[in-house]
């Protein structure tokens, strides 16, 4: 009887650990198939800068198929392009059916920025850097505060050290691995 009670109580703990990795390997598969999406996001933003860059470094609008972006000045003279989802798939820089705007783990919409660098630039001089954004942050919803490192993990390894976070110390800035930048979110 009693090593009926022990094998019951081994399989037991067995199942809560199988069941247990299971759910972490589901979380890593959310944050890979989150890191498509961002990638993708990412990818269409640079064909619009391949595509556009002239325009971009002179600072004026640029249209594609009855899309027009125009920059936005902001303080300190930086000119900033915001294109939205729906401007990248009319523009054809994302597929035609694409739908995704809003993050499928939080909610939390995309946005997009592209701006010159260094303000204030001599045209042919500048470079155009652009940002992908997850506009909200990503918790652990069994504790309901912290961040969710299983599911943000995939998202920074695809992104690379071009991926970047913002953390709960300084949530108004994101930084890029291990602190070799940071902007304002």
């Amino acid at each position: 009887m009693l090593f009926a009670l022990l094998a019951l109580a081994i399989m037991g703990m067995s199942a809560t650990t199988a069941l247990q990795n299971r759910r972490l390997d589901l979380k890593r598969e959310a944050g890979a198939a989150e890191a498509t999406v961002l990638e993708r996001l990412r990818n269409g933003a640079q064909a619009l800068v391949d595509e556009q860059l002239v325009a971009l470094q002179r600072g004026e609008p640029v249209s594609k198929n009855g899309v027009v972006l125009a920059p936005a000045q902001q303080a300190g003279g930086e000119l900033v392009w915001a294109p939205t989802i729906d401007d990248l798939r009319t523009m054809g820089y994302l597929p035609p059916g694409w739908d995704a705007t809003r993050s499928a783990l939080n909610d939390a919409p995309y946005r997009l920025s592209l701006t010159r660098l260094p303000v204030g630039c001599v045209p042919s001089s500048c470079d155009i850097s652009g940002l992908v954004v997850l506009a909200g942050p990503l918790r652990d919803s069994g504790r309901h505060t912290a961040v969710d490192g299983v599911v943000i993990g995939p998202i920074l390894t695809r992104s690379g050290a071009g991926g970047g976070v913002s953390l709960a110390t300084n949530p108004d800035e994101i930084s890029g691995f291990n602190g070799a930048w940071g902007l304002p979110d």
